[in-house]
């Protein structure tokens, strides 16, 4: 790492916190994509905190793409998880202008990123790649009744729902296979479709002569949050939270 850029890995209430100050380069950002990526593997629930409080602008603002690349190549969120906090102002407009917020969370100070990522360490999460065929809805509804018994019994329909909604919408609109993550913290269940399409859903009302389309509204309606998130070099997550009926908690993205 050069002299321009300095890395220091402590960890805090067990979490690794990434503290970068200075200005990144090429060569630095391959020393931090590196570190980011041993840690978001080596963590059981995938979870890092990153300092910028004393980082500048990089060189070339695209090397800012280190952290979602990161994130992505460590296998993406829900089943990782990746916090920036407290960018400086400077800092703070130059990722406003790549979209970080897109990607990961941006923190306006440490503390509520360690609180957030201390509920992400309660996260636990399960996977299925699926074909893009009406089919892959029945297999996908195998994955929620793995976690039933952590659901109320009021929540298990609605919870297949959703997971029926996304998976079906995925199946229809994108032309290849994707992913279904079943992520489960205290309180809350996170549903998460992750496709290769950067082609966003748009909540619209439902027209009552229409056929179809209600399947949005119907997971809106269901969830207590949804929301969709990208994925870096294309495709997206699109995901909904759940309340379980069991507990407190917050998986928020």
């Amino acid at each position: 790492m050069s002299d321009d850029l300095r890395l220091h890995l402590s960890r805090v209430t067990g979490i690794p916190v990434v503290t970068l100050t200075g200005r990144a380069d090429l060569r630095d950002t391959v020393a931090v994509m590196a570190v980011l990526d041993q840690q978001l593997r080596s963590q059981p629930d995938g979870t890092v905190v990153c300092d910028l409080t004393r980082m500048a602008v990089p060189h070339t603002e695209a090397l800012l793409t280190v952290f979602p690349a990161a994130l992505h190549r460590a296998g993406g969120w829900p089943g990782h998880s990746l916090r920036l906090a407290t960018p400086g102002a400077e800092l703070s407009r130059a990722l406003a202008r790549v979209r970080m917020h897109r990607f990961v969370p941006v923190h306006t100070t440490l503390t509520e990123a360690m609180s957030c990522a201390r509920r992400d360490t309660g996260v636990s999460c399960r996977k299925i790649r699926l074909a893009p065929d009406p089919s892959s809805s029945r297999a996908a509804r195998g994955l929620i009744d793995d976690v039933r018994g952590r659901l109320s019994r009021a929540m298990r329909g609605d919870a297949a729902l959703v997971v029926s909604e996304l998976t079906t919408n995925a199946a229809r609109h994108v032309a290849a296979s994707f992913e279904l993550a079943v992520a489960v913290a205290p309180g809350q269940l996170l549903v998460a479709v992750t496709d290769p399409s950067r082609a966003e859903p748009i909540l619209r009302p439902p027209r009552s002569t229409a056929i179809g389309g209600r399947g949005l509204p119907l997971v809106a309606a269901l969830s207590r949050s949804w929301g969709v998130q990208l994925v870096h070099q294309g495709g997206k997550v699109v995901w909904a939270a759940l309340d379980t009926g069991f507990g407190r908690a917050s998986l928020g993205a």
